[in-house]
């Protein structure tokens, strides 16, 4: 790929009733960072993200049901979501490339690709579907996304197969799926399953837990190869220590480790070169 580079969860109230809340159509973030924001704000309103400057995504957020698996726009996704349409990529790279999101959630990261020219995939569990196509809908991306469900490790099914035949992907994303560390053999093994040598694979991680970082390590690591992109390369305004970027690739019988490059901390560079850091240390 012609890339420039080589290489405190929200409790939602049980049987939350929508329909006696009033709902804003149009709320526009006046901070970036909103993950402990009150849950009227974060779930019953619109927001307009704006990953770079000429690209806004307007999208509407909603609670999921009775646990932790909200469509909210998180912390970690407009991080990623304005990295991807950074000049960390090359020109046109996004074009015509065939892209599966994992855990989409709101969508904000495929719909940011979609809109810089990929043909998207986004996957979720099937209760939040729902807002996945209202959001392809409100963005008139219909003619370049596909809303799909799809729980981490069924991709063997017979209801999936007949789309997920489509793999191996151009590019997998996985943007704040790495929350619980029981489920997270499951998500690799879904990463794993729609990748190929060349499949470009990034993992959009908020450092949260030490024991939910510590196991996905591990798990990664028994299927890909990883490389952490250098914060320094994280798009300015959406930049933080809490938040990494990995680029994964499948395992193969050799790698080559990749040129970085364009960082002025060189201290920080070299960590990452290493490997994940742990931001606990």
């Amino acid at each position: 790929f012609p890339l420039v580079f080589l290489s405190s969860s929200v409790t939602m109230p049980p049987h939350y009733d929508l329909e006696n809340e009033d709902r804003q159509t149009e709320l526009y973030s006046s901070g970036w960072k909103t993950n402990h924001s009150a849950f009227k704000d974060r779930y019953l309103c619109n927001t307009k993200e704006c990953p770079r400057g000429d690209m806004c995504i307007t999208i509407e957020q909603r609670p999921g049901g009775e646990s932790e698996d909200q469509a909210t726009v998180w912390d970690c996704a407009r991080t990623c979501s304005a990295w991807f349409a950074s000049d960390a990529f090359a020109p046109g790279f996004w074009q015509g490339k065939r892209v599966l999101e994992l855990g989409a959630g709101t969508g904000l990261c495929g719909l940011a690709v979609a809109k810089l020219g990929a043909d998207v995939t986004l996957t979720e569990l099937p209760e939040l579907l729902p807002v996945l196509k209202k959001n392809v809908l409100l963005n008139e991306l219909g003619d370049k996304c596909s809303v799909r469900a799809l729980p981490w490790g069924e991709h063997t099914t017979p209801q999936v197969q007949e789309w997920f035949k489509e793999a191996p992907y151009d590019v997998v994303i996985a943007v704040e799926c790495a929350y619980a560390v029981g489920v997270q053999d499951l998500l690799v093994r879904t990463m794993a399953a729609a990748s190929g040598p060349q499949t470009l694979v990034v993992l959009g991680h908020e450092h949260r837990w030490k024991d939910v970082d510590a196991w996905l390590y591990d798990e990664i690591g028994k299927a890909f190869e990883s490389v952490a992109i250098p914060r320094c390369q994280h798009p300015p305004q959406y930049r933080s220590e809490s938040i990494s970027i990995f680029s994964l690739t499948l395992k193969t019988n050799s790698s080559e480790e990749g040129n970085h490059g364009g960082c002025e901390d060189e201290q920080e560079l070299e960590q990452q070169r290493m490997g994940p850091r742990d931001p606990f240390a």
